[in-house]
């Protein structure tokens, strides 16, 4: 669980709104509020974050919470779950 800490403190730093919801947790309106979802877990958090988002239209990035035990390949590559700033640096620059 300590993982889940370092995706959230950057991610903070570029969304002035955040939440933090635990993977039951999600509901509609969770969903429609946010611009983006970030699913820190394995393969199957990311895919029930994404099975959640109705018609593809928000971008669903995953960081795997165990990259040395893990591969998770949905979820960003491991450099960059292992690198949460230089991943979120990346994808802020493809974005703008």
């Amino acid at each position: 669980m300590a993982f889940i800490g370092i995706p959230i403190r950057y991610i903070r730093l570029i969304y002035h709104k955040f939440n933090f919801i635990f993977r039951f947790n999600y509901t509609d309106s969770v969903i429609n509020w946010c611009d983006a979802v970030f699913p820190v877990g394995g393969d199957g958090t990311f895919l029930l974050a994404a099975n959640k988002i109705p018609n593809c239209v928000k971008p669903v990035i995953g960081f795997n919470s165990d990259p040395c035990r893990s591969e998770g390949h949905l979820c960003l590559p491991k450099e960059f779950s292992e690198n949460v700033e230089l991943a979120i640096s990346k994808l802020l620059q493809v974005s703008a």
